[in-house]
C-alpha cells in the first residue's frame, strides 16, 4: 500500500473539488516516489536512510498492551490502531470526525478507554475491542479528561483532569477517577498536581510524577526533571520515591508489587530501569543511546513490555534484560481511505500561506510580476488572466522584481534551507510577458543562505538584499556579489538613492535597537552614518525621487509614532523657501530686484540658487536615475537637521514623484486611510485616499518620472491596485504535499540552523540531524506525526523555549472537517468551590465563595458550609455529575437553590467559564499568600507576586510595592510559577536605586523627593521565592537578585529556560519559536540549563500543597526577619550635619 493509502480517515475526508479554469500542477507527477515534474532549478530529492520505509507505520504514540501481551493498542494518524507484537499488519479501531488518542485497554482485555474530540472537545470514551464497534462518552466535562489506567474492577478510570483546583499555570492538573458504567461526579484522588499514575496489585499505592519536561527533549538535568512519588491511598501519606537530575518517568508496577520499572534519563539516554519497593535498589535493563524510550506498556504478567524508541515501537521481556529489545515493524491495512498527495487551493490575493506575497511592476507600469501561495506569476491590467512563471511544490517563490529593462524578472526562491536566486526570461521575447506561454528560469546564485529583501538599483545594473537577516548585500546584475556590509543584528529595510551609489537601510545593532543609517555602496572606507540615532524603533526608510530628501517613521518617548525627514543638502530647504518667498513678491507684481532688501533677508546665495522645483534643476531627475552625477551630502550635523512630525499610527511613508509631498498610511481621528503633507510648510497630515498599502512605484504616460500619477501598490487586504483601482485575479493551485512537507520541514531546521543563539547547538550535529527527520517529515501521512517530527528535531538541542504550534491557518489546513459539530458544549462554573470530601446524601457542600466570581456578592450571601440543592429546580443528589445541570452552549445563568442549616432560600447566579474560574483562583491564591505574610509577621511584612514579566503585571506590581510596601519593614516577592516576559528590569530598577543624598524637610524625617525617581521605589530588606518552574525572564530576575546582592533566594532552583525567542510561521502548518538570543551571567555562565540557586533551598512536597502548607513562603518569612533586623542594625537614622552659622555681634 502506498504510505499515503491512510493519509486520514472517512469522515475527515472531504474530495477535492478541481475549480474551473487554470489548473497549476504544482510539482505533481503520478507514482510510488511523488517525484515532482521537471522545474529548472528544483532541489535534489531527499535520500531517504537506510532502512527507513516510508510505507510503513512510524512515530505512532501511546501503546496499550492487552492482558496476554499478545497485541497491543496505539494511536496514529488521530485514530486508534490494534497491532500483533510480532509486527505485521495494524488494523483500525476507532477513527473520527475528530481525533482519537491515548488508548488504554482494561484489565479483563475486553474494551478501552481512549481520549477523543469527536464530540467537540476532548472528552474521555469507552468501546470494546471489535473494529468499527460504537464508542460511548463517559465524561463530559468541557475542560477535557486524559485517561492513564483501570481500577481494578474495570468500573473506574484514573484520569488526568483541568478543573478549578488552587495553583498556578503550571500546577493546576489533578489525578480523578471518573466512573465508566455510570454517569457520576469524578472522584478526586488528592488535592495536588500529579500525572502518569500506575496502580499497585494491591490497589493500595498510586506511583505518580510531577514536573519533567517536554516529552522529546533530550538530556535534560534540572530542578525541573520528572520524579516520581508514591501516595499510599491507606495512610494518605505521599513519599518522594525516585529524584535524579534527569527525568524520571512512566512508572509500571511489576506484578509481584515488589518494584516497578520506570524510564530514566540517567547516562544521557531515557531507558527502561527497575527500581525496588520499598527500598533504594534499581538497574538500568535496555541500552539504547540516543533517541529516548517513550511510553513504556505491560501485559499482565509482567513478561512483555512495548514502547516506543525512535521511530519504531520495539518489544521487549524485562524480567530477561539480557536479550536485547525486538522492533515492531508495522503496517498499516488498506482501509481504502486514501488521501491526495495533491493539495488544491485557489488565490485572489497576494498571500504566500505564511506571509504577504511580493508584487512588482515593469517600468510603465502595466505588467505586473507577483506571488500567491508561493508561486510566481506575471498579469497584465486588463485581461489580468495571470501566467505561471515558477511553481515547484518543493520551493516557495517570494520576492520578484522586474529589472529596469522588463527583460528579466529576478526572484527568490525559499527551499527551507536555503533561498536561492533565480531569473526568468520569457520564451519569446517578442511578446508581452503575460502573453508568454513559456519562460526560460535559471539559477543566479544557489548556495546554503538564507534571503529576503530583493531589490533592483534605480539604474537597473544591481541588486540587493538581506543575507539571514542580518547581512545587507549589493550585486551586479548577474548576481557577483559587489559589496557586504558588515553583519548586524537584523535589517528591518532599505532604498536606493536615485543615482544608485547609496543605500539608507533600517538597521538594529546588538542591543536590538533599529536605527536609520546611510551606507555608501562605492567607497568601503565610507563609515555608515546614524542618521536617527535614537534608542527607540525607527524604520521603513525611503528616499525622495530627486535624492535631495530622506523620510521614516518612527517612535519617540513622549510624542508616540512621528515621521521623520530630513534635506540632505544645507542649502536645499533655504533655497526652496526662497523660491516661495519670491514667487510671493511676484504675485504681488514685483521682480526680485524690486526688492534689494530680499537678499539681505534670506542670503544672497540662498536667492540666486536655482528653484528645486524647477523641471531642469536636476537633470538626472528627468530619466528617473542617478545619472552620472553623484548626489552630495552634507555630512556635518546632518543628524541634527532632521524634522520630527508627531503623527498617530503611522505606517510606512512613500515620496510622491514631485519629491515634496510624502504619502503615508495612518489612523487619525479614528478615520484610517492614506494621508498626505507638502515641504516645507504644508506639514498637517490631510485626508488622501481611504485605501492604503504597500507601494511599488509611480508611474504615468509620461517619460518624465515627475509627473506621474498613479502610485501601484499592494493593497491592505493584499490585492494588487491604486488608489483608485483593483485588478483582480484568481489563480488555482495543485501542490505535491509531500514537497511541502519537506519543504516545511527544512523551514524549521534552516532557521535552527542560522538563528539558534548556539552556534554548536548544545552538541548536536545539526547536518545529520537533517538526514535522520527530512524523509519522514516529507512522507509524514498526518498533522500528529508531522509535529512529533518537529518536536524531535526540537528536542535534539535539549532546549527550552522551543515548540511546534497549530494556529487557525495550519487548523484549516491539517484538518478539513474535524468536527462535524456546529458548536461545543461548555460546562458553566458557579464561582463556588465544593467539599471533596462531603459525604451527606443531598446536594454540594461550599467549600469557598471564590473572590470575585458570580456568587462573591452581599445580595447572594453565600457561605462556606452551605448547601447547594437544586439548580434550576433539579435537585441535585451528592456524587451526581455536576454536567447534567450545568453544560450548555455558553455559561448559563441560573437559579440556585440554597440551603443555610434549616433555611433554603434561592439565588440567581450568571455562571462564568472554567478558564475565567481558574484565574480568580489564582489570584485568590495570592491574596490568601498576602493575609498570611501580614498575619505571621504581625503586618510588618508585604508580599507581591509576579505571574507574568510583561506589561500588565509590571503595572501591577508598580501599583502594589508601594500601596503594599510604603508601610513595611520588608517585603515577600513571589516569582514562582512565573512564566517569564520581558519586564524583570523594570521591577529590578524599582527595587534597585542607589541612594545618593537624602532630602531633609524642616518639619518631618530625612527621606528623598520620590517624585525626583520618577517611579516608585522600595530600598528595604526583600526576599524572593522561585522555584522549578521559574523560567526565563522569571529567572533573569532571580539571577540578578542574587548576583546584585539585592536580597536572599528563597525556594529550589529555577528551571534553566533562558533564551530569547520570536515565532516564526512554517507555511500554513503551524508555527514554531525559534530561540535566537542567549543569556549570560556576569561570570559567563550560560543561564539556559544553568538556574538560578536558591541561598535557602526549600521544597514544597504534594503533602503540603494537598495539606495547604507552604513552607516555602514559611522560610522566606523567617529569612526576611532576620534581613530586617540587619539592615535596621547597620542602617542607624540620618543625622544631617547642620552647617553652624557664625553671626556677627
Amino acid at each position: 500500500m502506498n504510505v499515503f493509502a491512510f493519509w486520514s480517515i472517512s469522515l475527515r475526508l472531504t474530495a477535492a473539488v478541481v475549480l474551473a479554469g487554470m489548473i497549476v500542477r504544482r510539482g505533481w507527477a503520478a507514482g510510488a516516489d511523488n517525484s515532482a515534474q521537471a522545474w529548472a532549478c528544483r532541489p535534489a530529492p531527499v535520500q531517504l536512510p537506510q532502512g527507513f520505509d516510508p510505507e510503513r507505520i512510524y512515530l505512532a504514540s501511546r501503546p496499550s498492551l492487552l492482558p496476554d501481551g499478545k497485541q497491543f493498542l496505539f494511536e496514529w494518524c488521530d485514530a486508534i490502531w490494534i497491532a500483533p507484537i510480532e509486527g505485521g499488519v495494524a488494523k483500525v479501531l476507532q477513527h473520527s470526525a475528530g481525533k482519537d488518542a491515548w488508548p488504554v485497554v482494561s484489565r479483563d482485555g475486553k474494551r478501552f478507554a481512549f481520549q477523543s474530540s469527536r464530540a467537540g472537545g476532548w472528552h474521555l470514551f469507552v468501546a470494546t475491542l471489535e473494529e468499527g464497534a460504537e464508542a460511548r462518552q463517559v465524561a463530559f466535562n468541557s475542560e477535557a479528561e486524559r485517561p492513564y489506567l483501570w481500577s481494578l474492577d474495570d468500573r473506574e478510570l484514573l484520569c488526568f483532569v483541568y478543573r478549578d483546583d488552587v495553583g498556578s499555570a503550571f500546577d493546576q492538573g489533578r489525578l480523578a477517577w471518573i466512573p465508566v458504567d455510570r454517569r457520576a461526579a469524578e472522584r478526586r484522588l488528592f488535592d495536588a498536581p500529579g500525572s502518569e499514575p500506575a496502580l499497585s496489585p494491591d490497589g493500595r499505592y498510586v506511583l505518580f510524577t510531577q514536573e519533567g519536561e517536554d516529552l522529546y527533549r533530550k538530556g535534560f538535568e534540572g530542578e525541573n526533571a520528572s520524579r516520581i512519588w508514591c501516595y499510599d491511598t491507606q495512610t494518605q501519606a505521599f513519599s518522594l520515591v525516585v529524584k535524579h537530575p534527569s527525568e524520571s518517568r512512566t512508572p509500571l508496577w511489576a506484578p509481584d508489587g515488589k518494584g516497578f520499572y520506570y524510564v530514566s534519563g540517567q547516562g544521557g539516554t531515557q531507558n527502561v530501569w527497575w527500581h525496588a519497593f520499598p527500598g533504594t535498589e534499581e538497574r538500568q535493563l535496555t541500552a539504547f543511546r540516543g533517541d529516548s524510550v517513550i511510553h513504556p506498556t505491560l501485559s499482565a504478567d509482567g513478561q512483555t513490555m512495548v514502547f516506543r524508541q525512535g521511530f519504531d515501537f520495539w518489544v521487549f521481556n524485562p524480567t530477561t534484560p539480557d536479550v536485547p529489545p525486538q522492533k515492531i515493524l508495522l503496517k498499516p491495512e488498506d482501509t481504502g481511505l486514501a488521501r491526495t498527495t495533491t493539495r488544491r487551493r485557489h488565490y485572489e490575493s497576494l498571500w504566500n500561506n505564511d506571509e504577504p506575497g511580493a508584487l512588482t511592476a515593469t517600468s510603465e507600469g502595466m505588467e505586473f510580476g507577483f506571488t500567491a501561495g508561493g508561486d510566481l506569476y506575471v498579469m497584465d491590467t486588463v485581461l489580468r488572466d495571470p501566467r505561471l512563471v515558477y511553481g515547484d511544490s518543493r520551493t516557495q517563490e517570494r520576492d520578484c522584481v522586474f529589472s529596469k529593462d522588463g527583460k528579466r524578472l529576478y526572484f527568490f526562491s525559499d527551499r527551507g534551507d536555503s533561498v536561492a536566486l533565480l531569473m526568468a526570461e520569457k520564451a519569446r521575447p517578442d511578446l508581452f510577458w503575460w502573453e508568454n506561454e513559456a519562460f526560460k528560469v535559471k539559477p543566479v546564485i544557489e548556495d546554503s543562505l538564507r534571503r529576503s529583501l530583493l531589490s533592483v538599483s534605480p539604474d537597473g545594473s544591481r541588486l540587493a538584499w538581506v543575507e539571514t537577516e542580518s547581512v545587507l548585500t549589493v550585486a551586479d546584475a548577474d548576481g557577483r556579489i559587489l559589496r557586504r556590509f558588515p553583519k548586524v543584528k537584523g535589517v528591518g529595510g532599505y532604498d536606493w538613492s536615485p543615482d544608485g551609489r547609496w543605500l539608507v537601510a533600517s538597521l538594529s545593532d546588538d542591543y536590538s535597537n533599529s536605527d536609520i543609517w546611510l551606507l555608501s555602496i562605492d567607497d568601503p572606507k565610507f563609515k555608515p552614518y546614524n542618521l536617527s540615532r535614537s534608542f527607540t524603533w525607527d524604520g521603513n526608510p525611503v528616499w525622495s525621487p530627486d535624492g535631495q530628501l530622506i523620510a521614516w517613521n518612527g517612535q519617540r518617548v513622549g510624542s508616540g509614532s512621528n515621521l521623520f525627514y530630513v534635506w540632505l543638502r544645507r542649502g536645499d530647504e533655504e533655497a526652496l523657501r526662497a523660491q516661495e518667498y519670491l514667487k510671493a513678491i511676484e504675485r504681488m507684481g514685483l521682480k526680485a530686484k524690486d526688492r534689494r532688501e530680499v537678499a539681505d533677508i534670506l542670503g544672497a546665495t540662498v536667492v540666486d540658487a536655482p528653484d528645486p522645483n524647477r523641471p531642469d534643476a536636476d537633470a538626472a531627475t528627468a530619466e528617473g536615475v542617478g545619472g552620472s552625477e553623484p548626489l552630495q551630502i552634507d555630512f556635518e550635523d546632518l543628524a541634527e537637521r532632521v524634522r520630527a512630525i508627531p503623527v498617530a499610527n503611522l505606517g510606512a511613508p512613500v515620496f510622491a514623484p514631485d519629491s515634496r509631498r510624502i504619502l503615508f498610511p495612518a489612523t487619525i481621528g479614528g478615520r484610517a486611510g492614506t494621508y498626505e503633507m507638502t515641504l516645507p510648510d504644508k506639514l498637517t497630515p490631510t485626508f488622501f485616499k481611504p485605501r492604503w498599502g504597500y507601494p511599488v512605484g509611480w508611474f504615468g504616460k509620461e517619460k518624465d518620472p515627475r509627473k506621474a500619477n498613479r502610485l501601484v501598490l499592494m493593497t491592505s487586504d493584499r490585492k494588487i491596485g491604486t488608489f483608485d483601482e483593483t485588478y483582480e485575479f484568481r489563480v488555482y493551485q495543485e501542490l505535491n504535499i509531500p514537497d511541502y512537507q519537506e519543504l516545511g520541514f527544512l523551514t524549521v531546521w534552516g532557521v535552527l540552523r542560522d538563528m539558534y543563539y548556539d552556534p554548536a547547538f548544545h552538541g548536536a550535529d545539526w547536518a545529520s540531524v537533517r538526514l535522520k527527520y527530512q524523509a519522514a517529515a516529507r512522507f509524514a501521512p498526518s498533522r500528529s506525526v508531522f509535529s512529533r517530527i518537529i518536536h524531535s528535531l526540537n528536542g535534539e538541542l535539549n532546549s527550552s523555549h522551543l515548540g511546534f504550534y497549530s494556529d487557525a491557518a495550519s487548523k484549516k489546513e491539517w484538518e478539513q472537517t474535524y468536527s462535524l459539530q456546529s458548536w461545543e458544549p461548555v460546562t458553566s462554573h458557579l464561582g463556588l468551590l465544593f467539599d471533596q470530601n462531603y459525604t451527606g446524601d443531598v446536594g454540594w457542600m461550599i467549600k469557598r465563595v471564590i473572590p470575585g466570581g458570580p456568587a462573591d456578592s452581599r445580595q447572594i450571601g453565600l457561605k462556606p458550609g452551605d448547601l447547594v440543592v437544586a439548580i434550576d429546580g433539579k435537585p441535585i443528589r451528592n456524587g451526581m455529575d455536576p454536567t447534567l445541570l450545568l453544560n450548555g452552549p455558553k455559561p448559563g445563568k441560573f437559579v440556585v437553590e440554597v440551603r443555610s442549616g434549616e433555611i433554603a432560600r434561592k439565588v440567581y447566579i450568571e455562571a462564568i467559564t472554567y478558564e475565567a474560574a481558574r484565574e480568580l483562583v489564582r489570584k485568590a491564591m495570592y491574596q490568601d499568600r498576602r493575609d498570611y505574610v501580614h498575619q505571621r509577621s504581625g503586618g510588618t511584612f508585604g508580599y507581591i507576586n509576579i505571574a507574568k514579566m510583561n506589561n500588565d503585571e509590571y503595572n501591577r506590581f508598580e501599583r502594589e510595592i508601594f500601596a503594599e510596601g510604603f508601610d513595611k519593614a520588608g517585603m515577600v516577592i513571589d516569582v514562582r510559577d512565573n512564566t517569564g516576559g520581558f519586564t524583570a528590569d523594570k521591577v529590578l530598577n524599582i527595587l534597585g536605586v542607589q541612594r545618593h543624598s537624602w532630602s531633609v524637610p524642616r518639619h518631618g524625617a530625612p527621606a528623598y523627593l520620590a517624585g525626583y525617581w520618577g517611579r516608585p521605589v522600595f530600598d528595604k530588606p526583600i526576599v524572593v521565592l522561585c522555584n522549578q518552574n521559574t523560567v526565563s525572564n522569571g529567572e533573569i530576575f532571580s539571577h540578578a537578585i542574587k548576583q546584585l546582592g539585592r536580597g536572599k533566594l528563597v525556594g529550589v532552583q529555577t528551571n534553566g529556560g533562558v533564551i530569547a525567542t520570536s515565532e516564526c510561521r512554517v507555511l500554513d502548518l503551524g508555527s514554531f519559536r525559534r530561540a535566537h538570543y542567549g543569556w549570560y551571567t556576569l561570570d559567563g555562565t550560560d543561564m539556559e540549563l544553568h538556574g538560578a540557586i536558591p541561598d535557602v533551598v526549600v521544597e514544597n512536597t504534594p503533602a503540603d500543597v494537598a495539606a495547604g502548607r507552604d513552607p516555602q513562603l514559611d522560610k522566606a518569612i523567617h529569612v526576611l526577619q532576620a534581613e530586617v533586623e540587619t539592615f535596621q542594625r547597620e542602617n542607624k537614622p540620618f543625622v544631617p550635619n547642620t552647617f553652624k552659622w557664625k553671626h556677627q555681634l
